[in-house]
Formats: C-alpha cells, structure tokens, sequence
C-alpha cells in the first residue's frame, strides 16, 4: 500500500512537472504564485511539517524568492520559482500522506501482535497447561491465490449431534440380556 501510494506521488508530481514545462511558455507569476501558495496550504494541512519538513521549507523558499522576482520585474524567473515552489510543496504532501499510511500501518501491525500474544497467552491457561480446545486462532499469512491448509485442528473427537452414532448400531446386535 505504502508503495502505491509514492507512486502515486511520483504520478503527481510527473504530471506537475510537465504542466511546468507547457506553461513556461506564457510566464503568469500572478497565478503561478497563489497556485503555489495554495499548494503550500495543502501541505500544512496534510502535516508536511512533521512528515516532510524539508521539502516544505524549500517550497516555502522557492515562493519567496518568486516574490521577490515579481518585484524586480522578472516574471518569467518570477514564475518558473512559483512552479518549482508548487511542485516542491506537492512533493512534501505526498511524502506526508505516504508517512501517515506507514505510521498506520505499523499501528495496525502492533495491535495485532499484541492480540496474537494474548490469544496465545489464553489458549494455554495456567502455568502452559492447555485450554483443552484444539482450535486453531493464529494468524497466519497465506500467499495470495492459496487457501489455508486444513491441520486438522479444528476435529474433535466428540461425535456430530447431527450423525448417527455408530455406536449404537452395535448396541442393537448386542445381546440384550446383558
């Protein structure tokens, strides 16, 4: 999961780079700048701060640095930093979002440790002794495409209420006197 959600941060960021490119053409520094300013906002609200801070920063940088361009009158230098700083800013959300699934991930991975721990701690009772169930409740990963190997673990040696005893067609040949 982690790994289809950076590609799907390298896809966005691919994308931006060549809207980058097309749009170099006709310098906006205007728009380019409050897009990238927008952008930064994304990211501060997707916690870049804490996930990719780095990246953020640069975004940050580069926006000023566009600014100060637009004020000398350089407007395409002007725009090229607003889109390096949207991208850059882009960059850092994605690295955010891909951190807050890991983080999640491991979360996940912690409590069902610990939930395998305390079943087995259940199933073997006091002092390692057996429950007395056979039933096997660990979790174990299975490859995709294959079922689970039946261990037998879960037959009991308790007859079906449902089926005929097999008993008790010998009960009948007995000899009822005894």
């Amino acid at each position: 999961m982690a790994r289809r959600m950076a590609v799907a941060g390298a896809g966005a960021v691919a994308s931006l780079v060549l809207a980058a490119g097309c749009a170099g053409n006709q310098p906006a520094p205007a728009a380019s700048i409050e897009q990238a300013e927008q952008r930064i906002d994304e990211a501060e609200r997707a916690d870049a701060q804490r996930y990719a801070n780095r990246e953020l920063n640069m975004a940050r940088e580069k926006l000023l640095q566009a600014r100060e361009a637009q004020e000398e009158g350089d407007e395409e230098l002007a725009a090229r930093l607003a889109e390096r700083a949207e991208l850059d800013a882009a960059y850092a959300i994605a690295l955010a979002e891909n951190e807050s699934v890991q983080s999640a991930v491991d979360e996940l991975r912690a409590t069902l440790a610990t939930l395998e721990s305390e079943l087995e701690r259940q199933q073997s009772g006091p002092l390692g002794a057996p429950s007395g169930g056979d039933v096997d409740v660990s979790l174990r990963d299975t490859p995709a495409g294959e079922e689970a190997e039946d261990d037998g673990l879960l037959e009991r040696d308790e007859p079906d209420p449902l089926e005929p005893d097999p008993r008790s067609d010998q009960d009948a040949d007995a000899d009822p006197a005894l």
